[in-house]
């Protein structure tokens, strides 16, 4: 499984509390939804899990897995890091 730094769990849990999202909402990993090239994933925030999606939860934060993605973060950690613009950088670390 997946473990969530402090950092990362700080910006999945402001995501998941946030007024304007459903009582399921979170963060999910998942490969590019367009089908892009190479083995990238992409992060977003969700109202709820896809069709499969495995939950990991930690102090509320609710972090969601595509069935390709988990096998590919097992043995991982996410960690997250502000960047310039207060724009958010996810990097998955083994």
């Amino acid at each position: 499984m997946i473990a969530i730094s402090e950092e990362a769990l700080s910006v999945i849990s402001r995501v998941t509390g946030h007024p304007m999202l459903e009582r399921r909402s979170g963060v999910r990993i998942a490969p590019p939804s367009g089908g892009g090239r190479g083995r990238g994933l992409e992060v977003h925030a969700v109202n709820g899990p896809a069709a499969g999606d495995r939950l990991v939860e930690r102090a509320g934060g609710r972090l969601y897995l595509s069935p390709e993605a988990a096998d590919r973060v097992a043995g991982c950690e996410l960690d997250a890091r502000l960047e310039p613009g207060d724009r958010v950088l996810f990097v998955l670390r083994r």
